[in-house]
């Protein structure tokens, strides 16, 4: 068995050594931002990972802002794009309860789509907003609309407890109030 041992550094070789340079990668050259740029499509895969892991559009924004350095503003419009969303024009304002412009819908049949609430929608009057399909914990058919305020929100929730409308059931689609 062989032991080697190293005699300590003096106090220059300490100095040179901290200052060596580090086994790393040099860093990427910098680009300009733009759509082809690195850091915009590693925020583009970020966003669409978060997504697809179901993470909310809201913090799905802010945590690809965190890992990727770049701007809320920038990647609240990614995650808008590629959600599907388009850009963001309008939403809640700041300090509005997202669940105060969201109504829940129930009472639809199980082929129901996003198409078929929106064109009910407009049939109505009421503005179609933002429109997500689901299932309920029970297997049941639900969706989901989200308007740019609480008074657009609750106009809708009106026109359409009032109209009736049946889609794919034999009861007319209920709007509530959605939780969160």
């Amino acid at each position: 068995v062989v032991i080697l041992v190293e005699p300590p550094l003096a106090e220059d070789q300490i100095t040179q050594a901290s200052s060596a340079p580090s086994r790393r990668p040099p860093p990427p050259p910098a680009t300009p931002e733009g759509a082809g740029s690195p850091s915009a499509m590693e925020l583009q895969r970020v966003a669409e990972v978060l997504l697809k892991a179901s993470v909310p559009a809201e913090k799905a924004a802010l945590i690809a802002a965190q890992l990727t350095g770049s701007s809320v503003e920038e990647s609240h419009r990614v995650v808008a794009v590629v959600g599907g969303a388009g850009p963001v024009t309008e939403g809640p304002g700041d300090g509005v309860n997202t669940a105060s412009c969201t109504l829940h819908l129930v009472h639809m049949g199980i082929h129901v789509g996003t198409e078929q609430i929106a064109a009910a929608l407009v049939a109505i009057g009421a503005p179609s907003g933002n429109i997500g399909v689901g299932e309920s914990h029970r297997g049941e058919r639900i969706g989901f609309v989200r308007y740019p305020s609480p008074k657009v929100a609750s106009d809708a929730r009106a026109l359409i407890n009032v109209s009736n409308i049946i889609l794919g059931s034999n009861r007319p689609v209920l709007a509530n109030w959605a939780r969160r």
